[in-house]
């Protein structure tokens, strides 16, 4: 259901059959575009990793217009690896959408029930999820690291966005952006135990995460079905199109955006 497509200028992997059939916009960016140089050179989209802030807007502007959703209806959460959902409505329009600062706090995964607001997460290596009830709709956004994901961030997700759409976890939908992968991502053997006692062998191979199929996991524990989940084969670290932090240490952040289209 994910597919690559070009919008204004940009390459952002997108699902178009969903924005016609529920009026839902899903995009991911990657590094390619954008105004920034030295270490963030690209579309860095963070305000937070020493970058320019002309370049940081200039590229937001750019990512608006492929998105057809200006920054001052952009809603961030202050990322922190942790569990935390926040719902959020018009009134929160523009939280963290020109300001780090400003985003929510505290916060991993965001919802919303309401048209024109675009939700974000920014990401150099954890996994950025979109999460759709298309029915309702509603929407929410996840960023889950291998912290968070231990502390439960994707199903904590899921269950609060069927519960704002009052709909079911199955009927769900669940678009897995580009992230480490398991070729790459190597923790301690302390560490790799953990998630295969939480998430069973297909999560780890030695002491290498698949990150995706840990959080896939969690959210079938909790009902989504996983023929509703689509995306996650594309590794950051592997491929220049993409920030990466293990790689680089210092770089950009590329975005997950998640919109309710407005009148």
């Amino acid at each position: 259901m994910l597919e690559q497509v070009e919008k204004e200028g940009l390459i952002l992997l997108s699902a178009p059959d969903l924005e016609d059939s529920a009026g839902v916009v899903v995009a991911f960016t990657d590094r390619r575009g954008g105004s920034s140089a030295g270490p963030c050179q690209g579309l860095n989209l963070s305000y937070n990793v020493g970058d320019s802030r002309a370049s940081v807007a200039s590229n937001r502007e750019e990512v608006a217009r492929a998105i057809d959703v200006p920054v001052t209806r952009w809603v961030l959460g202050m990322q922190v690896h942790g569990r935390a959902v926040a719902q959020v409505s018009g009134a929160d329009a523009g939280r963290g959408g020109a300001d780090h600062v400003a985003g929510i706090p505290r916060t991993d995964a965001l919802l919303t029930r309401t048209p024109g607001v675009a939700l974000a997460v920014l990401t150099a290596d954890c996994v950025p999820l979109i999460l759709v009830a298309p029915d309702a709709p509603a929407v929410a956004v996840v960023h889950a690291g291998w912290r968070g994901t231990l502390a439960g961030i994707a199903a904590a997700g899921a269950k609060a966005l069927a519960r704002c759409a009052g709909c079911e976890p199955p009927g769900v939908l669940v678009f897995i952006g580009p992230h480490i992968g398991p070729c790459c991502m190597e923790v301690g053997s302390d560490i790799a135990a953990r998630f295969a006692s939480e998430f069973g062998s297909d999560a780890v191979s030695g002491r290498n995460l698949d990150l995706a199929e840990a959080c896939a996991a969690q959210m079938a524990a909790v009902g989504v079905s996983r023929s509703n989940m689509f995306g996650g084969d594309k590794c950051t670290r592997c491929s220049d199109d993409y920030f990466s932090h293990r790689r680089d240490e210092r770089c950009g952040r590329q975005g997950a955006f998640v919109a309710i289209k407005g009148d």
